[in-house]
């Protein structure tokens, strides 16, 4: 029988990759999308991006069948990413577009930044431009105000074993505890993420040390690298 059916994709959606490193200064961004086919069947993916008023540039997947792809993106830039869908008889859907977002990434040194109670500045090896804030007082904060239009925040900071135990407030709201304890060093982490923010107002996001650690921390130290915006 001729396969005249054509297959469909849905728009690639994105989100922050939560735990994962940081570049320098690259972000990395997670792209998920899905499609399906009556007739012969999917058969392979393509996937395009433009940056900014660019053309489309083709992407590299890991395999024809991808539906899943973790990708470096430089922040300070728009990204648009397209898919489309070919089954094996050669039909090909249309493009899918999904939603244009921009990523920026703000120092820990961000005049959006509030520090309050003892917070010091240094350098750190490794760390997202060369250096953080931190403590280790109980009570103390650091709140970022994210800007409008913000859809997702992630939070950068550090992971050892002289690292200790803080909380995450969005708007006042508690999201979650982090504990910053690792056996090996790694600097420049993407330690929390949150989605689903409302682009319309003004959001923000607090670094409340708890003075805790993790018992087999030699530290209750917690540092602030960046932050990072997805909008």
């Amino acid at each position: 029988m001729l396969d005249t059916s054509v297959p469909t994709a849905t728009a690639p959606a994105h989100t922050l990759v939560n735990n994962a490193n940081l570049g320098n200064p690259a972000v990395l961004v997670s792209l998920a999308w899905a499609g399906s086919d009556t007739g012969s069947g999917v058969a392979r993916y393509e996937l395009q991006r433009r940056t900014d008023s660019g053309s489309w540039t083709a992407v590299a997947l890991p395999s024809r069948m991808s539906t899943l792809l973790q990708t470096w993106l430089a922040p300070g830039h728009s990204y648009t990413f397209r898919v489309r869908s070919h089954d094996r008889a050669g039909n090909a859907s249309a493009w899918r577009q999904g939603a244009t977002f921009r990523i920026n990434a703000y120092q820990e040194s961000h005049s959006g930044i509030r520090y309050t109670s003892p917070w010091y500045a240094g350098p750190l090896t490794g760390s997202y431009g060369g250096s953080v804030k931190y403590s280790i007082w109980r009570g103390a904060r650091a709140t970022f105000t994210i800007p409008r239009g913000t859809r997702s925040i992630g939070w950068v900071s550090t992971r050892s074993d002289r690292r200790g135990i803080t909380e995450i407030r969005v708007d006042g709201v508690v999201r979650a505890t982090v504990d910053l304890y690792s056996p090996t060093p790694q600097p420049r982490r993407m330690v929390f993420v949150q989605t689903g923010l409302d682009p319309t107002i003004t959001h923000t996001i607090e670094v409340r040390m708890t003075g805790l650690n993790n018992p087999s921390s030699r530290s209750r130290r917690v540092d602030v690298d960046a932050f990072v915006t997805m909008r």
